[in-house]
């Protein structure tokens, strides 16, 4: 197991990949986010294998977190949060249910991920 953080500052999306294609998982033990602008943001958070956007209008794979207007946040999950997918991409959002991407948006995001190989890896060494 191997903790990592990403971050990207005065954005308003992060990519976490996944394991380099191997079987595993992730579990999300904190995420910061620091929404300096004037508006208030949803963080949406899709289970995805790229980097690339989803079209507005998409429902996220998790609820949606509240980013405040001039707030800086952290939320720790001591339990973590096991994630079974590829990767992440986080986005900001103009609207809560679903996706309207804010790209002129200026949120810093950072995200500490464990990351855990699966024990039935073709690729491990048995």
């Amino acid at each position: 197991m191997s903790t990592r953080h990403f971050v990207n500052l005065a954005g308003y999306r992060l990519y976490i990949p996944g394991i380099l294609g191997r079987y595993g998982s992730m579990t999300v033990r904190a995420l910061r986010c620091n929404n300096a602008g004037v508006a208030d943001r949803w963080l949406h958070i899709f289970a995805t294998e790229t980097d690339v956007l989803p079209s507005n209008g998409t429902a996220p794979s998790y609820a949606p977190l509240f980013l405040p207007a001039n707030y800086i946040s952290e939320d720790t999950f001591p339990d973590g949060r096991i994630i079974a997918a590829p990767g992440l991409l986080f986005i900001v959002s103009s609207t809560r249910a679903t996706l309207t991407a804010d790209a002129a948006a200026t949120v810093d995001i950072g995200v500490d991920v464990d990351e855990l190989l699966d024990a039935f890896d073709p690729g491990l060494d048995q």
